[in-house]
């Protein structure tokens, strides 16, 4: 019996289709899983660069990323190529490098030991990794959110290891190995491992916790826009940098006072402004009745962490009325070079052992300015002006997150060096990126939403929100 096509379209061909149709689905969602668990391990290797037990390093996972890059997303990265800003980017980071090298070679020492070494790091290895991350979550996740929601998954699992640290001594020592940062950080003592240094990663005296304090921030945008469970997530980050740097609360307060503002003035709603407020006096309740009192009671016997924590609270009161030295120390860290020195460079930073000259300091605008001069801070600042500014062509909620990006990193050069091979900088780039790989730039003569990779013959149209 011979079956018609009206019978066949109808009847089995409809079931086969179905069936296609499922199996499809199924083997996407379960694609989505495999490279959601990848891309949360190699984001965090990448950004947190852990060095105790496991250490992919930099070099490998670079690798890792020129293959990917190759064998998944050759016609995506050709357009972000013709991306002027990504061009731009790349062009005035190589010039900057470039300039810390012959700075380094005519200050008569081997070249590739500091400024220099950072640099070529976080072009080489640094910038591929991220490219590399971004292409992909455009690829397989269509939400626009996704570079922001495996960060703060990131983030979270870094809080993880940090809170685990700070609560079980025997696992930090076993485990997180602080020896070894005292091996790293030469410049520490007993004293200071004693109350810093919790959690899997390097940079844990200034890059992480300010990268801590950022993601919480990012998590604010999204509770203020409308996910309020969320809110759950930012004592836990920002507890787990604070206990690292008590500088990361000074950027929580700024990145809130910028995000609340910013969507305030971007969407002219009064309830922005008034969950900004909302969210601002929780925290503040949270902290005065729940931890104020525990951290004025701690004693260096009970918990060296919140003594410390209760000194810095004494040095911001005593700061706030006048009577700290602060001030002082602050005219002390800045001191700008003469003459040819602050248009050439020295060569040298002026940060701790490295330093050549009757003073030290952290500020990284300082160490920039004695390193290269007006020269490399001229294309390295360009470099991440040109790559951080906002496009018109962005969503505005993530125009504010760019503008609180530049503010908050501005703020954070201010206290150390940050603009470098760090974990805050590898987040950074990851986010704007993947911006630069979802939407057109003005750049490009084109004003729609259209993600770089939506035209790879690749790209499974069926994949939901990340």
């Amino acid at each position: 019996m011979v079956l018609s096509t009206n019978s066949w379209q109808n009847g089995a061909g409809a079931r086969f289709k179905e069936s296609i149709m499922k199996t499809s689905i199924h083997g996407s969602a379960i694609n989505r899983l495999c490279w959601g668990f990848f891309l949360t391990a190699f984001t965090f290797f990448y950004i947190y660069q852990p060095r105790p037990l496991i250490r992919p390093t930099w070099q490998s996972l670079a690798l890792i990323s020129y293959v990917w890059i190759a064998a998944r997303h050759g016609y995506a990265f050709i357009r972000l190529l013709r991306k002027s800003r990504f061009r731009w980017f790349l062009s005035l980071l190589a010039g900057a490098m470039l300039y810390a090298v012959a700075a380094k070679y005519f200050a008569g020492e081997g070249i590739f030991t500091s400024r220099d070494r950072y640099l070529l790091e976080f072009l080489v290895f640094g910038v591929p990794c991220a490219v590399a991350v971004a292409l992909e979550l455009a690829k397989t996740f269509r939400s626009d959110w996704a570079a922001i929601n495996l960060l703060i998954v990131v983030a979270l699992l870094q809080a993880f290891f940090c809170l685990l640290a700070f609560y079980s001594p025997a696992f930090r020592e076993r485990i997180m190995l602080p020896e070894y940062y005292a091996l790293e950080y030469n410049v520490l003592t007993t004293d200071i491992l004693q109350h810093r240094i919790f959690g899997y990663s390097t940079g844990l005296l200034f890059a992480v916790p300010v990268l801590q304090a950022y993601v919480a921030c990012l998590v604010l945008v999204q509770v203020l826009l409308r996910n309020w469970y969320h809110m759950f997530w930012v004592p836990i980050l920002l507890f787990s940098g604070i206990i690292n740097a008590r500088f990361s609360a000074i950027i929580f307060i700024a990145g809130l006072s910028m995000v609340s503002l910013g969507l305030f003035f971007w969407s002219h709603r009064v309830r922005i402004f008034i969950r900004g407020f909302i969210l601002t006096a929780v925290c503040l309740g949270a902290v005065l009745h729940y931890f104020l009192p525990t951290i004025e009671n701690a004693t260096k016997d009970d918990s060296p962490t919140l003594a410390w924590l209760n000194d810095g609270m004494n040095e911001a009161s005593a700061f706030m009325q006048g009577n700290s030295d602060f001030n002082v120390l602050l005219n002390e860290m800045i001191v700008f070079p003469q003459g040819e020195k602050l248009i050439y460079g020295t060569g040298h930073l002026v940060f701790g052992s490295e330093s050549e000259q009757a003073f030290t300091s952290d500020n990284g605008f300082i160490n920039d300015l004695w390193f290269g001069g007006l020269f490399m801070m001229a294309l390295l600042y360009a470099a991440f002006i040109v790559i951080l500014w906002p496009d018109r062509t962005w969503p505005p909620e993530f125009r504010v997150i760019q503008w609180m990006t530049i503010g908050l990193l501005a703020l954070a050069n201010m206290k150390g060096m940050i603009l470098y091979a760090s974990p805050f900088i590898g987040t950074l780039m990851l986010i704007v990126f993947y911006n630069l790989c979802k939407y057109n730039s003005e750049s490009d003569g084109s004003n729609g939403p259209q993600s770089a990779v939506e035209q790879d013959e690749s790209h499974n149209i069926m994949a939901p929100e990340y």
